[in-house]
């Protein structure tokens, strides 16, 4: 997508659908135009270069009123766009280590990255306010690290925290204790009044990691 005579802005605008799509799955320009505030026209165009560098496709999808709409949906070159934080070397380090040292190592070495992660999050999430706030700033966080985590809030009152990219995920796919420390991780942060349960899971074959939070009657 690079074009020496591009200007930033269309960029900027591009990666915003990138990440659009990333987070909320197959869409269409009207949704997309609206998550990004920019014209819907504006948004087609983008699509089209973006489809032009084979970064995105579309399926038409009939309409009851006009006609049949492009839903659009990033291709496998679009992962490249998304931080993956070596997780293909983190991924055979963790092979290396469950050969050499067995489950029991693994664990242990697992176990010190929970430890220091649980320690980066504290350092950097305040734990003080409400239940959203607390989750909000997590929320945020996790999105530097490249989870691109978003926060909603259901009609009961729990909460959805939803990572719709995870930059660790041949790593956890090496180990489902991964998974595990991230899950506990969360837990720790949210707190004594909350419960903290994942309902979808990439490495599971989930599109997304999501994560229902309660907080506790």
């Amino acid at each position: 997508m690079r074009n020496p005579g591009s200007k930033p802005e269309p960029l900027r605008s591009r990666r915003e659908i990138l990440n659009v799509l990333k987070a909320e799955g197959p869409s269409d320009s009207t949704f997309i135009a609206q998550r990004i505030g920019i014209s819907a026209m504006a948004v087609r165009q983008h699509l089209y270069e973006l489809e032009r560098h084979k970064l995105v496709t579309y399926q038409e999808e009939t309409r009851p009123v006009g006609r049949p709409a492009k839903i659009w949906r990033l291709k496998p070159a679009a992962e490249g766009f998304f931080p993956d934080s070596h997780s293909e070397l983190a991924g055979d380090l963790i092979e290396g280590v469950h050969e050499f040292f067995g489950e029991q190592g693994l664990r242990m070495v697992l176990s010190v990255f929970g430890r220091r992660q649980l320690d980066y999050l504290r350092k950097r999430a305040p734990l003080r306010g409400s239940s959203e706030a607390k989750l909000k700033a997590l929320a945020t966080i996790r999105s530097r690290q490249g989870f691109l985590t978003k926060l909603e809030k259901s009609k009961d009152g729990s909460f959805l925290l939803t990572c719709s990219h995870c930059p660790i995920r041949s790593a956890a796919g090496a180990s489902p204790l991964i998974c595990d420390h991230e899950l506990g991780n969360l837990r720790a942060l949210a707190g004594a009044g909350l419960d903290v349960e994942r309902t979808e899971c990439m490495t599971s074959g989930g599109r997304r990691c999501v994560y229902r939070v309660k907080v506790r009657s």
